[in-house]
């Protein structure tokens, strides 16, 4: 399958550290643990990979099996002559129903493989997006401190004002720069918003968002030895994938050659 590339490679260069956070979706919070199973249970893309894995095991299957007979009737005049009924089974011969359960064998392979190269990107891509979604709600807090810092401020200088002790003119900076506050904070509840559908769509979920993240993260680079990622390139399913999709390839074509 193809997410972004076809089998991008997901590689996670940061440590990211949930903190336990407790409740769930009936106390209107979301911790990542639940994040991580709705997506496993109600993913679209994923029960999309599960059926082509389980359509790829029937072929499987179907290799293995011997043909079905074929009944064939023939009939002269309408029913009036004599009717002539004759069964054929056909036999693979040569190495075409070897080479046909080996493609099948590889092809149940590279669907195996794309299901477990589908189950690593999503559990990334939902801590990623788990993520954005706790980055936001600490920006619209942001930005809830800093307008009530302008709102503070701008009534000391009114009261400033109102002595003499500053002019008018301060007044109506002080409140201009209270709205373009208000205007971030406005712009910050709307990304939050966005940041939480963007994460309940991972599980077909295109509601508007009732909770809240629970939990905080804590992102600190995270360097990885070259031999380790290395391994863990060479041990992706979708490295495992590319082999068993040659190897479906070679199959094909000894099955075509054995036909000839």
């Amino acid at each position: 399958m193809e997410y972004g590339c076809r089998r991008a490679f997901t590689l996670i260069c940061l440590l990211c550290v949930a903190s336990p956070g407790v409740g769930g979706a009936d106390t209107g919070e979301m911790t990542l643990s639940e994040v991580y199973r709705r997506v496993e249970a109600l993913s679209p893309d994923l029960a999309a990979s599960a059926a082509v894995r389980s359509a790829a095991g029937e072929g499987v299957r179907q290799a293995r099996a011997r043909p079905n007979p074929e009944l064939e009737i023939e009939m002269e005049d309408f029913g009036s002559g004599p009717i002539e009924v004759m069964v054929t089974q056909a036999v693979a011969i040569g190495g075409v129903r070897g080479a046909g359960i080996r493609r099948a064998l590889a092809q149940r392979d590279v669907a195996q493989y794309d299901l477990e190269s589908a189950h690593i990107h999503h559990r990334a891509e939902a801590m990623r997006r788990f993520a954005s979604v706790i980055a936001a709600r600490q920006n619209v807090g942001v930005a809830d401190s800093l307008v009530a810092l302008a709102q503070a401020t701008m009534a000391s200088i009114r009261r400033r004002v109102e002595i003499g002790s500053a002019m008018p003119v301060d007044s109506i900076r002080a409140e201009i720069e209270l709205r373009e506050i208000r205007l971030r904070r406005t712009e910050a509840i709307r990304d939050y918003g966005q940041a939480r559908r963007d994460l309940a769509a991972l599980w077909g979920d295109l509601s508007e968002p009732a909770w809240e993240p629970a939990g905080d993260f804590e992102c600190a680079p995270f360097p990885l030895p070259g031999d380790q990622v290395l391994r863990a390139v060479e041990t992706h399913p979708a490295m495992k994938a590319m082999a068993a999709e040659v190897q479906a390839t070679m199959e094909d074509r000894s099955e075509a050659e054995a036909e000839v």
